[in-house]
């Protein structure tokens, strides 16, 4: 079966579905059963996000390109869904260049931020991303995101529009509110701190879990955590803070260390002791000056990227 012709019946398939979402009284099956078929292959979800790009289009064309459904007046969009959904040629109510366009809009794409980077990219009117230091996201759509290993971001929208997003554990769908993500090889923590609950699986789940607003659980392929609060503190670098409370201080050296380009080799005996306060991550160097001047530490430089910190 040639390429183009898979991309349709993906498309048919995501307008069918999509329609009975944006009937009058959606089931929760209705939901479930969209969600699972956007999570199974990312090219569902590329079909998905070009149907809802096709849409947007059909809605500002002018009447003479749209002919062939010109005797409604109020074409409702789930209408205009099973138009395309039960139509074997029903897609090319735009043209072969439209289709191309969709599909090379959503064509791969990277954001990523170096040691000390923090960036903050608008989406669209009501979506914003926020990248830690050292992270990298690459967008396979608009609305599926793949972060790598390694990465921190939080995404906040305040309509809703339904997100994707792949890290090394698993998946997560977000729809609406602010979450932040950090992952590692070996485990994904997701924050929610408002909005909509937001749905997650390992690689080796067999279903999705839900997590509400104010909740953090961290899983990897096949466990997840016991769910805590989402700690405010965690996300002080969207400001370019770093925010302890109580933490210890070898915990906090570390996280500082994302920051520090070079290398940090931090004590275990570091851990006895405890800071707290707000720190500007614009100089991780003078942190660990007031460190020094505030803690029984010594913090040597080897050369400007290698230092040792001790308990003194």
């Amino acid at each position: 079966m040639q390429r183009k012709q898979i991309e349709i019946e993906r498309i048919q398939q995501a307008a069918t579905l999509m329609a009975k979402l944006w009937a009058d009284s959606p089931s929760s099956q209705d939901h479930k059963r969209s969600e699972t078929w956007r999570a199974a292959d990312p090219a569902n979800e590329k079909a998905w996000q070009c149907l809802i790009e096709a849409q947007s289009q059909f809605d500002d064309a002018p009447t003479k390109t749209t002919s062939i459904i010109t005797h409604s007046d109020k074409l409702k969009r789930r209408q205009f869904l099973s138009l395309i959904a039960l139509s074997a040629g029903g897609i090319f109510l735009f043209n072969n260049d439209t289709i191309n366009n969709l599909i090379s809009q959503s064509e791969q794409q990277k954001i990523a931020t170096t040691t000390g980077e923090i960036k903050h990219i608008k989406l669209d009117e009501h979506t914003q991303l926020s990248l830690n230091t050292n992270t990298e996201v690459n967008f396979l759509t608009e609305r599926h995101l793949v972060i790598e290993s390694g990465g921190e971001c939080y995404l906040s929208a305040t309509k809703k529009h339904p997100f994707h997003l792949t890290t090394p554990n698993g998946k997560i769908l977000f729809t609406q509110g602010e979450m932040n993500i950090r992952c590692t090889n070996d485990v994904t923590k997701i924050s929610v701190f408002s909005g909509q609950e937001i749905q997650y699986m390992g690689q080796k789940m067999l279903n999705f879990i839900a997590l509400s607003a104010g909740n953090s659980v961290s899983f990897n392929h096949q466990n997840a955590s016991q769910i805590t609060h989402s700690n405010i503190n965690s996300i002080g670098w969207l400001t370019g803070r770093l925010m302890a409370q109580n933490m210890p201080l070898g915990d906090f050296l570390y996280e500082l260390n994302r920051y520090r380009k070079g290398l940090m080799r931090i004590s275990p005996e570091l851990n006895t002791l405890n800071v707290s306060g707000v720190f500007s991550l614009n100089e991780p160097d003078i942190i660990l000056q007031q460190l020094a001047a505030t803690f029984p530490i010594k913090v040597q430089f080897f050369t400007p990227f290698l230092a040792n910190i001790s308990i003194s």
